[in-house]
């Protein structure tokens, strides 16, 4: 009988700039954990939800939630800081899982 199936899938790594101008980040496919570390020396602003809300990710911390998502939005408010992103792939597909066992 066929299902649709979720992987944990594999992770990917992404290194950014952010500066003052808000970005929208673009994942290559779906995303179902992320994490972001800031390895710069400004306070990086995260939006997962089209710019309503933003988490405020302080200079040499980091942020990670079991969200799933295709991209986010992402600054700072003065001056330019660098951040890791690592996303965990979300993959589904359909399969007859008991010819697996």
């Amino acid at each position: 009988m066929p299902t649709d199936v979720a992987d944990a899938g594999w992770p990917t790594q992404f290194v950014l700039i952010a500066d003052s101008k808000e970005q929208r980040f673009e994942f290559p496919v779906w995303q179902r954990s992320v994490s972001l570390r800031n390895t710069g020396m400004n306070a990086l602003w995260l939006s997962l939800d089209e710019r309503q809300t933003w988490f405020h990710v302080p200079s040499g911390t980091s942020w990670d939630d079991r969200i799933v998502t295709s991209h986010f939005w992402y600054c700072t408010q003065t001056g330019k800081t660098t951040f890791e992103v690592v996303g965990t792939k979300l993959e589904i597909w359909s399969g007859d899982m008991s010819s697996s066992r």
